[in-house]
């Protein structure tokens, strides 16, 4: 029975890019998607860091980002920032190469490892059981899902403070520029999503106005 019902949450069928924008009720478009500056200040030095490193070692596609609440995006990079260090991530065969088993593999080491005292700083968007996850999840498409493995499994980016010359990326070191750097990076993906939505939401209705003209000239013909 459960395997089953497994197998029918992996089988949702994907929607289109502009069809999971043009779905109110299944997205999230809050500003840096419900993360806040006053959530992230209440974390550890130790975690915002893993946060910011794995911000920088994982490329989350907007049309994920889009269905998940901001808890699951930032224990995605919190384990991200951990796992991948050092390149770590290529030797360690407990993780998996599947989409859903890697979503799931991320989201339980970072409740396993400290998170889980802070995920509930954040709103929740989405009921966060695990098969409520894998049924959002489920709406992607492949190639999506595909680019989030993709991202996950490349070479460690090294920061400022790891390599002196040609470093992926500044890290000034201290609490306060983590908080604000995550807030702000995420605060970029949220903007965009609302753009892209408000095109796919315009699209959609030109699309409703052309098939009520091409009705019309039917009906005059």
């Amino acid at each position: 029975m459960i395997g089953e019902m497994q197998k029918s949450l992996y089988e949702t069928k994907p929607l289109s890019d502009s069809n999971l924008f043009a779905v109110n009720k299944l997205v999230n478009l809050a500003v840096a998607f419900g993360v806040t500056k006053t959530g992230l200040k209440k974390m550890p030095p130790w975690i915002l860091k893993c946060m910011f490193y794995g911000m920088h070692n994982l490329k989350i596609p907007l049309e994920k980002m889009i269905i998940e609440n901001p808890a699951e995006i930032l224990s995605e990079y919190f384990a991200t920032g951990i796992l991948k260090k050092g390149n770590q991530h290529f030797n360690n065969f407990n993780i998996p190469n599947d989409f859903f088993k890697l979503v799931k593999y991320l989201n339980s080491y970072s409740y396993e490892n400290g998170f889980a005292s802070f995920a509930h700083e954040f709103k929740k968007y989405f009921s966060n059981r695990p098969w409520e996850q894998v049924k959002r999840h489920g709406l992607l498409r492949p190639n999506i899902r595909d680019r989030y493995v993709g991202s996950f499994f490349t070479l460690y980016n090294l920061s400022s403070r790891e390599k002196e010359f040609d470093y992926g990326f500044y890290d000034k070191g201290d609490k306060e520029f983590h908080v604000d750097k995550i807030y702000e990076e995420l605060t970029r993906s949220s903007d965009k999503a609302n753009f892209l939505f408000s095109l796919s939401s315009n699209n959609s209705e030109q699309r409703r106005e052309k098939g009520m003209r091409t009705s019309s000239l039917k009906e005059l013909g």
